[in-house]
């Protein structure tokens, strides 16, 4: 009637603000979903949903902005950490020196057996601002590399994201990014790692010294075992011989007894040998002579907590036992089994170095479970493109700042929605 004619706009045009799609797909990430979980979400409130090939475009779109907001936060955390080196003079050859902590993670659950994940990750932490300083990222598949491949032809131009052996294992995945970190410390952040705190897997510690990534300044990487891990360890070990069985016709009579005892006492034996490290730790003296001290009386704990106090007293113990209490070496040693405790103690004690320290992997188990958050839980397949890399970097800016959907719409658009703001704040 009035002849007048207008576009009107679902959402904002202006481009310091996110567009609709990008922060689907940014939440999406993450939040830990992919493309079903968002079309589902939407379904249930009635809001119509991208199509999938929309979601992959928009999610290789923010993938760079991902990656470079994580690499600006572990550059800053680098320098927090020189810095922190530097006021305590800890350098070699004018290059500061820090300790750090090392694990990795899978994309795929192992349950202790199947080691066959596509994707993994091994990352670095800062021990002192508990902050990632690196992340390498290791994948053996790429969907569209393997379409071309099973088809005979060659596949179209794409970033593709395989860069590890298909028929390398994929426990390697771990020591090969690790080793990577190490080697490019000094160019990333102008730091050496001198000595770094890991759980018990040795190929990842070997690999780090096989690349020698300190050869011209002369220094080799040390190992500080994780205590956690060790006392895990222990206990695992305890719980087998707990377990042992034997054939009816040679067991002798009270060995179900005897497993049943030391079963009831693996906790026990675990908080004495926390007991001995704190009080080893008070004592000021040096530190090889508590180390060596720790570990002759971590060998002592087995005969002290089944009931034979011969050498309490020459390892400074007061042990105000009942006479009548019985005395169960002789009974477990007679079954094997007091031998196969003291193997589990024997193997602990050759790390009272490191228990000594009382230095754990924390901090890499935290951001390990953010890993496992932004990837689903380990449930779904997100290594097929890009979208692991994503969520990694996510995670780095996620566990470094709190504040990932922040960083990533500050490094896209310069600016944070108040809605977003207001969210991580109250977080």
């Amino acid at each position: 009637m009035c002849n007048y004619e207008a576009n009107i706009w679902s959402e904002p045009t202006e481009p310091e603000t996110l567009d609709i799609n990008t922060a689907a797909v940014a939440g999406s990430i993450t939040i830990g979903i992919g493309f079903a979980q968002l079309e589902e979400l939407c379904a249930a409130m009635s809001i119509p949903c991208m199509s999938d090939k929309t979601y992959v475009k928009f999610r290789e779109n923010v993938i760079n902005d991902f990656e470079k907001t994580a690499m600006e936060n572990m550059k800053v955390a680098g320098k927090v950490e020189k810095q922190l080196a530097l006021e305590r003079k800890e350098s070699v050859n004018d290059i500061p020196y820090i300790t750090v902590v090392a694990d990795g993670s899978w994309m795929k659950r192992s349950y202790g057996n199947a080691y066959d994940s596509l994707s993994g990750v091994g990352a670095i932490i800062g021990y002192r601002t508990k902050k990632v300083l690196f992340i390498g990222i290791r994948n053996k598949f790429c969907t569209i590399c393997d379409i071309a491949e099973r088809n005979g032809i060659k596949p179209r131009d794409h970033k593709c994201y395989k860069n590890f052996d298909r028929n390398a294992s994929s426990t390697s995945m771990e020591s090969d990014a690790i080793a990577e970190g190490f080697k490019c410390s000094l160019k990333m952040h102008g730091i050496i790692y001198r000595t770094v705190i890991a759980d018990g897997d040795i190929s990842v510690y070997q690999t780090i010294v096989d690349s020698k990534p300190y050869r011209e300044q002369m220094v080799t990487v040390k190992k500080i075992e994780c205590t956690n891990h060790l006392l895990r360890n222990l206990c695992k070990k305890l719980r087998a011989v707990a377990e042992t069985t034997q054939q009816k016709m040679y067991r002798k009579r009270g060995f179900v007894q005897l497993r049943n005892v030391v079963k009831t006492n693996i906790l026990k034996i675990r908080k004495e040998v926390i007991k001995a490290i704190d009080l080893r730790k008070e004592e000021k003296q040096p530190d090889h002579y508590k180390a060596m001290e720790l570990q002759k009386d971590i060998l002592n704990i087995p005969s002290h907590i089944f009931g034979e106090h011969k050498g309490c007293k020459k390892r400074g113990r007061i042990c105000d036992h009942d006479e009548t209490k019985k005395n169960y070496v002789p009974f477990l040693k007679l079954h094997g089994l007091y031998q196969k405790v003291e193997s589990a103690i024997v193997y602990l004690s050759g790390y009272s170095d490191s228990l000594l320290l009382k230095f754990t992997n924390n901090p890499a188990e935290s951001f390990n479970s953010i890993i496992c958050k932004e990837i689903g839980g380990k449930r779904i397949n997100f290594g097929n493109r890009g979208s692991y890399n994503a969520r990694i970097a996510g995670a780095v800016v996620q566990y470094n700042t709190q504040q990932v959907l922040t960083q990533v719409h500050k490094s896209i658009c310069n600016n944070v929605p108040p809605i977003v703001d207001t969210l991580e704040k109250r977080r």
